[in-house]
């Protein structure tokens, strides 16, 4: 469980830095639709492989964008942690239950 609250930390953490100003022009629309995706795709994560998938490939776009687009300082170190966590998120192991009698 884990896992799928780092990515929703993620999720939050990109959304409000863009409603913080903290990213410029389109790095902020950026933000906030990976954002979004983040927050529904995991706790989806918990119990679907491709939903874990789909995290680590959102964290892998949003470190592309941050080199792509460039900007201030502040705005790529924002950026950085939120995709580092959406891949780690992503490549989690698959969670299991075990019962004892």
């Amino acid at each position: 469980m884990v896992y799928p609250a780092l990515g929703m930390l993620a999720g939050i953490w990109l959304v409000t830095s863009a409603f913080m100003r903290l990213e410029p022009g389109a790095r902020g629309g950026i933000a906030v639709a990976v954002g979004c995706a983040a927050l529904i795709l995991s706790p989806l994560s918990y119990w679907s492989p491709p939903a874990r998938h789909a995290l680590a490939v959102l964290g892998v776009i949003v470190g592309l964008a941050n080199i792509a687009l460039g900007g201030p300082i502040h705005a790529e170190a924002t950026w950085m942690g939120p995709a580092v966590i959406l891949l780690v998120a992503g490549i989690s192991p698959k969670p299991h239950t075990v019962t004892t009698t």
